[in-house]
């Protein structure tokens, strides 16, 4: 009896454990390569700062809640809306527009967005339409540090159809401390700076930089090393005086002592780096020196030169494998650093190749970018302004001829120097007669 009961356990057992789906180890996820890079909340906000603050003082609105709206309203710059329409705001076009259009699918399919050449314009205009819009006048009434009541204004005049629309602008005002911009109002504060005059003594840029700590961070791959990425505000004396380093230290840890150029992403080290890296072995890519490899691992050129067997006038081959952290026992193929530079250059022009070709081919297939061709007529005068767009193959000259005004015209009215090429899709100011 014993036995027939072990047994008959025994048989449920293996019945349960076989009616189990089988364990299945996945592969490692890994996220994929090259993604763009979306702009961040704080990188968005040190953009258009400046210009949240102009309009405060030219309309009255507070630049709080003009950057909260930009932020919400662009998911901080990253929305197609703000990058090819340049629309900051979401304002649709309603039956006055006559400017430059913007289709895509919102509340319904096709809704018609305002679209501009600059981001500037798209400030300027938001500001004309809360200013000028009856329905927003009693916003004005409000103190412009008082960014509670606007938010609350702008949903009850219909801004917005989200109803938590006021506690997203105020939660982004209150995180990021956007309120601090609205100090800078040239009719708001009562407080007198040192000299007397009324003026604030504190620089808006510097508030601003001085709240965004230094990014310093580490990176396994690059020996647990102090460092910062290098960015496009990347300031070498800055990180000295946050850090109390010494700038000679800096330039010594970064083996900067030549005319070594410092490029944005690269790593840019807070400390000194190590003689070798336990990670083994780099092949080299198309373009990369053996520098470019020293500040990605962590590891000085000198002892990647040692445990290469590379002469100081010699560079990795492509393709080549660049030991770490042992010693190799035969010589590698070498290239000049005159051929990285010139791969390094080959590179960049096909970056620039493919960003043409990119901007082509949304002139000529993007149904939602849309030019009007109608001018706009300078009142009193007999002028008109034309917004040009530059196509493929087309110089100063060309459009110049095209519309039968001078070249140094052209150059004038658009703030620019003969030297500098125009840009396929760069929008050109033409002022021309009434016809």
């Amino acid at each position: 009896m014993k036995n027939k009961f072990l047994f008959l356990c025994f048989t449920l057992i293996t019945m349960v454990l076989y009616s189990q789906k089988p364990f299945i180890k996945t592969k490692e996820y890994k996220p994929a390569e090259n993604l763009p890079v979306k702009q961040t909340k704080e990188q968005y906000i040190s953009q258009f700062y400046k210009v949240a603050i102009e309009e405060m003082n030219l309309y009255k609105i507070p630049a709080s809640i003009t950057l909260a709206q930009g932020i919400l309203e662009t998911e901080s710059g990253n929305s197609d809306l703000a990058k090819i329409g340049k629309n900051h705001f979401g304002i649709k076009c309603k039956n006055t527009w006559t400017g430059m259009k913007y289709i895509k699918d919102d509340d319904t399919k096709d809704e018609c967005f305002r679209a501009y050449t600059t981001a500037e314009e798209s400030f300027r205009d938001h500001s004309l339409f809360l200013s000028i819009g009856e329905r927003y006048k009693f916003l004005f009434k409000y103190d412009m540090k008082d960014y509670k009541s606007w938010a609350y204004g702008l949903k009850s005049a219909g801004y917005a159809t989200n109803p938590n629309y006021p506690l997203i602008l105020i939660k982004y005002i209150e995180d990021l401390k956007l309120y601090e911009f609205d100090n800078y109002g040239s009719t708001q504060s009562n407080s007198k700076g040192d000299d007397g005059t009324g003026s604030l003594m504190i620089d808006p840029v510097k508030m601003y930089k001085d709240s965004l700590a230094l990014k310093v961070t580490k990176k396994n791959i690059a020996n647990n090393l102090k460092l910062v990425v290098v960015d496009s505000a990347f300031d070498i004396q800055e990180i000295a005086n946050k850090e109390k380093i010494a700038l000679h230290d800096l330039y010594i840890f970064n083996e900067l002592e030549g005319e070594q150029p410092i490029i944005v992403g690269q790593n840019f080290f807070l400390q000194a780096k190590l003689k070798v890296n336990q990670l083994g072995a780099h092949e080299v890519k198309l373009g990369q020196s053996l520098y470019d490899i020293s500040q990605i691992y962590g590891v000085t050129t000198q002892s990647l030169r040692a445990l290469n067997r590379l002469e100081k006038w010699e560079q990795p081959a492509v393709g080549e494998s660049v030991f770490l952290s042992s010693e190799r026992n035969s010589y590698m193929r070498t290239r000049s650093y005159f051929a990285v530079q010139q791969e390094k250059e080959a590179t960049i022009e096909e970056q620039k190749r493919k960003r043409v070709q990119a901007i082509v081919s949304n002139m000529t297939s993007n149904p939602s970018f849309q030019q009007i061709e109608e001018a706009q007529p300078i009142p009193n005068t007999d002028k008109q302004i034309i917004i040009h767009t530059v196509a493929p193959q087309e110089n100063i000259f060309k459009i110049s001829k095209r519309y039968k005004v001078s070249p140094n015209d052209i150059l004038k009215w658009n703030d620019l120097i003969i030297e500098k090429p125009l840009s396929i899709g760069q929008s050109l100011k033409i002022i021309t007669n009434l016809n």
